[in-house]
């Protein structure tokens, strides 16, 4: 059988792994048939009070002619504690990794990397900083022994006993370990809180599975520990009135911590041997509207008390909390114990006060609570008035932004004014172009009047005579211009203004021919080809032209 403090220890109270079973009232370890690799373990779900001393005494079997790697009795208080438990094969037998831990190791295969599995040892492994991993390797290693018999022989049971003892004046520490009534190991001034970070620990058995490894089976587990002393339970956060709405929801909390035989805080839950019961007082006198006579009744005219049994709340930290919530708008009074057996009586008598009838409420103690925590606490909470709710509409509303008149007005104006800037843009790009077209026609002309107006006439120079021949028939065309209203002469006119176009381009590209220092060719002839042209009239040259 298991047994805890003097409670038995169901399926219920374990976190049993896939490869391990509660069988006949103890544990399968490594349930026959298993296959690994795989991780085994076992833990208790409660928590147990090492850090003031305990003592753990349990019986195991190693079935015969089967490989076995051995198992490791662990204590942790992981931050994460039962959950996400890490995984681990092989020599670690399932406790590497686990952080704030210590490990007692029966190792039976302590030769496994000769093959031969032939030696056993029993170790103490824990690591060397608070927060670190454990394992099976050496850097943990804290204490060993040899075990020269072995342990696989005709299916024998073999008992483990685990010792921590805690003296505290003047202050001792040690750890023993005994297999089959003999002590194997021991530390001196091991304080086990400096490993674990905590007084309190979850209390478990793991091991590895290999191809093939036979089953482990533990029983009789018996563990004893520094209990909770419910005479030495303190109240917490007790102070009232404490103010709650009366709406049914809302919560006034009032704690309790309970401590130890030592009267050491206790670190974990699952030790609820609390009750605890709101008594409704009657409000005083004058109270409302009634200021002359006694009249006085509960709320809601009620003549009885309300009386509301508190749920009891486990914070898993050694604490737990007496819960209030009510639609009663009323004083209340708290009556709270802690212990086993502890129970709170409630009776109604004559309140001998108020209206006709009026019940008031003796509260008492049982003889068990007597001897354990318990307290009485007047006007300790205040239920106060809510207003009514509005009823909720079926359809949920969304809020929008209102809408900004001056906002959408800024914006027009600014609209508006981007696009007449881009008319007056338009416009003025559009006029610009259009001087553009005008200009573009008269660049070549213009090109043409410079090279005119920079020409000069030098009686020396060769192209000079063709320059007075071009003055010269400009004078002809004016005088044939002012001549036009004679029809038959439109002819002539037209002729000389084609004459006059080539004088001008021979004059051009005569300039051209100076400024660029070549030889200038010679004049033309009235009789060259370049001056013969159809239809085209020839002028007699004076001597005076010749150099």
């Amino acid at each position: 059988k298991f047994d805890l403090n003097g409670a038995g220890v169901s399926e219920a109270n374990l976190l049993l792994s896939p490869v391990s079973a509660f069988a006949n009232g103890g544990i399968q370890l490594i349930s026959p048939g298993s296959v690994g690799p795989a991780s085994a373990f076992a833990w208790l779900r409660q928590g147990i009070n090492v850090g003031t001393g305990f003592q753990a005494d349990f019986t195991f079997v190693l079935e015969e002619g089967e490989n076995h790697e051995g198992f490791a009795v662990v204590l942790q208080n992981r931050p994460d504690r039962l959950e996400n438990l890490p995984i681990s094969f092989g020599s670690n037998l399932g406790f590497r990794f686990i952080t704030h831990s210590i490990a007692i190791v029966v190792d039976t295969c302590a030769d496994r990397d000769t093959g031969s599995c032939s030696e056993q040892t029993i170790r103490i492994h824990h690591p060397d900083n608070l927060g670190d991993e454990n394992s099976a390797r050496d850097a943990t290693r804290r204490r060993f022994s040899s075990i020269h018999r072995s342990l696989k022989l005709r299916n024998e049971p073999h008992t483990l006993r685990i010792e921590y003892i805690y003296i505290d004046n003047p202050f001792k520490t040690y750890l023993e370990v005994y297999l089959d009534n003999s002590l194997f190991l021991r530390m001196d001034d091991f304080n086990i809180e400096d490993v674990l970070g905590a007084r309190s620990a979850f209390f478990g058995f793991t091991s590895s599975v290999g191809d093939a490894t036979g089953a482990i089976t533990i029983s009789d587990l018996l563990i004893r520990d520094v209990t909770v002393s419910s005479r030495n339970t303190e109240a917490l956060s007790l102070d009232g009135p404490v103010s709650v709405p009366a709406d049914g929801e809302s919560k006034a909390e009032f704690k309790v911590r309970t401590r130890d035989r030592c009267n050491n805080v206790i670190q974990f839950g699952g030790v609820n041997q609390m009750k605890a019961i709101f008594i409704e007082e009657l409000p005083p006198l004058g109270a409302g509207r009634l200021l002359k006579q006694d009249q006085r009744t509960y709320a809601n005219n009620s003549l009885v008390p309300a009386q509301i049994v508190a749920p009891i709340i486990d914070n898993e930290d050694g604490s737990y909390s007496a819960i209030l919530q009510t639609e009663t708008v009323a004083g209340f009074s708290l009556y709270i114990c802690f212990g086993e057996g502890c129970d709170i009586i409630v009776t109604l008598n004559d309140a001998g006060v108020g209206a006709a009838g009026l019940q008031a409420a003796d509260v008492t103690f049982n003889d068990a609570a007597l001897n354990q925590f318990s307290q009485k606490i007047e006007n300790a909470a205040q239920a106060t008035f809510v207003s009514v709710r509005p009823t909720a509409s079926p359809t949920t509303f969304t809020p929008t932004e209102p809408e900004d008149d001056s906002l959408i007005f800024y914006a027009a104006i600014g609209g508006g004014g981007s696009f007449l800037f881009l008319v007056i843009t338009a416009l003025f790009l559009m006029r610009q172009r259009r001087k553009w077209q005008r200009d573009k026609a008269f660049i070549e002309q213009g090109r043409l009047y410079n090279l005119d107006k920079e020409m000069t006439y030098d009686k020396a120079d060769e192209y000079g005579v063709v320059g007075r021949q071009l003055m010269s028939t400009r004078a002809e065309i004016n005088r044939e211009k002012a001549m036009t209203l004679k029809a038959p002469r439109n002819l002539e006119i037209a002729n000389l203004k084609d004459e006059n176009a080539a004088l001008q381009e021979e004059v051009r590209a005569k300039k051209r021919t100076n400024q660029q220092g070549s030889t200038m060719p010679r004049a033309p002839r009235p009789t060259d080809p370049i001056a013969r042209t159809k239809n085209r009239r020839e002028f007699a040259v004076s001597r005076s032209f010749v150099g």
